[in-house]
């Protein structure tokens, strides 16, 4: 992991000795608190780690199974009872819940993934959810009730959905409807508290980006480049495919009322007409 600054120097380099699985390394490090939260789920020796972000020296480290190296970022989560801490997805311990300042596991939900998790950590409508998958097929997801640490309410599985499900892209929730955005165009709303359909059609492309919400549309980019534009409600509407000229993998970015669009060769950044 290399820290660099604005211009592009290097602040410190901190180095890792894993075993190299057959798509390298492929999770995104997330800040939490002045630390930098590395997940190493590997296919080999795997771990859980905070680093310094100033300094980039361990603070801790837990170490993990091995399994089939996973790809799911994580994301900070407050359970019912006020405890908050990260939570991590893999094929090796499913859904674990991990203090943040320690490492220390406060619950873990094991034997939910039966392959690799690509996609990230995602809470909804106060469930806590996860797929796996793998390139032949057989995705599905899960969607957790976390319970409550502080109370000794332990997390139990509420649904387990196994039709269209996505492998890579991450599902995205706008209030109590889940939307699945499925690598080959495969669109499915649900009802997150209990998982039931509430409409599913398709769009056109194949996708290896995640969809981003903003302002009741969803916006994703398939591999060929095309933006597509579809209303976030629970009658589906397609509203738009713009495309950008070149293939892109990327999910787009939103800060400071801009909208960030990347394709292999080009950063692309998109403002609201009238706006500075």
């Amino acid at each position: 992991m290399v820290a660099l600054d604005l211009d592009g120097n290097e602040l410190w380099t901190q180095r890792f000795e894993t075993e190299v699985s057959n798509h390298g390394g492929g999770v995104s490090p997330i800040i939490h608190n002045g630390r930098v939260i590395l997940p190493a789920d590997e296919d080999g020796e795997s771990f859980l780690s905070a680093l310094d972000a100033a300094s980039g020296k361990v603070v801790w480290r837990s170490e993990r199974s091995n399994a089939k190296a996973g790809f799911s970022t994580p994301c900070e989560f407050v359970d019912r009872s006020g405890t908050k801490g990260l939570l991590f997805n893999s094929m090796a311990h499913g859904i674990s819940f991990v203090d943040p300042n320690t490492g220390k596991i406060l619950w873990e939900q094991e034997d939910l993934f039966e392959m690799r998790t690509i996609s990230s950590s995602l809470v909804a409508d106060g469930l806590v959810i996860g797929t796996c998958g793998s390139g032949p097929g057989g995705n599905y997801l899960v969607a957790v009730n976390p319970g409550s640490f502080r109370q000794g309410i332990l997390p139990k599985l509420a649904y387990r959905l196994e039709r269209s499900i996505p492998y890579v892209p991450t599902s995205v929730a706008k209030g109590k409807l889940l939307f699945l955005w499925g690598d080959s165009g495969i669109l499915t709303c649900v009802k997150t508290g209990s998982g039931k359909t509430v409409w599913k059609e398709r769009v056109e492309g194949r996708f290896f980006g995640s969809p981003v919400w903003i302002e009741e549309r969803l916006f994703c980019i398939s591999t060929e480049g095309q933006v597509v534009v579809v209303a976030a409600s629970e009658n589906f509407e397609q509203l738009a495919v713009n495309d950008l000229g070149e293939p892109s993998n990327a999910t787009p970015a939103v800060a400071n009322n801009r909208l960030y669009l990347r394709t292999l060769s080009h950063l692309i950044s998109i403002r609201p007409s009238g706006s500075r």
